[in-house]
């Protein structure tokens, strides 16, 4: 773990209660021993962008804070990161476009590097819990180089050198609020010295290679065709569930019945 003085690089909208806000330090984590590959994008990875390359990035990004639990110290925080690198495909991809154009190919790196920014402080806020929730929410602000940036901004919250909470936003070409999820669990099972077990989804070029298939195609063709008949001639409604309630007293419900589809969700 290589350490170096950073410049402050994201604005804290801290609670009014924070006395100050101590200098960013900037740590540079190396990771290797990946696979390197390359292809095109899923057809989920190119909507996305489509939308990323639109719309505003505190609204497209994704956000989350991970509680660190005691008994864990720094190094054990770095190398919980590098660990989740190495085992997600997705967190050592980037999408090389040209200036003004939209990316159509996808690149997995087999090692790199990304950084962790570290706020010790000698006093937290009176609520340290909403004070990491804004941090997080501030790295959202600026639109991820689909091309170059490593697709999590991590900030480490620090009380005297104990790390208390990871603050970090994501890009939302390779993460959703799901996947943040995951990626929460997996991050406390490391500190917790549990081993994993092999990632049981697609990573995303396999899922691009699937879709690419005849049997992947034939499925996209259904797809188009079932929700052409339901956008032309069923009511619009989305997200349709038992609580809610139409303007006549019922509520149209949905019911889906997948075994993959429950495997994924799981």
């Amino acid at each position: 773990m290589n350490s170096a003085a950073g410049k402050d690089t994201m604005h804290l909208d801290a609670p009014r209660t924070t006395r100050t806000t101590p200098a960013p330090r900037t740590v540079t984590v190396a990771y290797a021993g990946g696979d390197e590959r390359r292809g095109p994008l899923t057809m989920g990875q190119a909507n996305m962008i489509r939308c990323i390359l639109r719309d505003d990035p505190e609204h497209i990004n994704n956000h989350d804070v991970w509680a660190i639990p005691p008994g864990a110290g720094p190094d054990d925080v770095v190398d919980a990161l590098r660990a989740l690198a190495l085992r997600h495909e997705g967190l050592r991809t980037t999408f090389p476009h040209a200036p003004g154009s939209a990316p159509v190919e996808q690149v997995v790196a087999a090692e790199g590097t990304f950084t962790v920014t570290v706020l010790d402080h000698t006093e937290f806020p009176e609520e340290p819990a909403r004070y990491a929730e804004s941090v997080a929410r501030a790295a959202r602000a600026g639109r991820f180089a689909l091309d170059r940036e490593f697709p999590l901004r991590i900030c480490l919250l620090s009380l005297r050198g104990v790390p208390v909470h990871a603050a970090l936003a994501s890009s939302h070409a390779v993460t959703d609020g799901s996947a943040l999820a995951v990626l929460r669990e997996e991050f406390l099972a490391l500190l917790a010295g549990e081993e994993l077990p092999a990632p049981a989804s697609f990573a995303p070029l396999d899922l691009a290679a699937e879709e690419a298939s005849p049997t992947g195609k034939r499925k996209s063709e259904a797809s188009l065709r079932y929700w052409e008949r339901i956008i032309r001639t069923e009511p619009q409604e989305m997200f349709a569930e038992p609580r809610a309630a139409g303007a006549d007293g019922r509520a149209r419900q949905l019911t889906l019945r997948s075994g993959r589809g429950a495997r994924a969700l799981a």
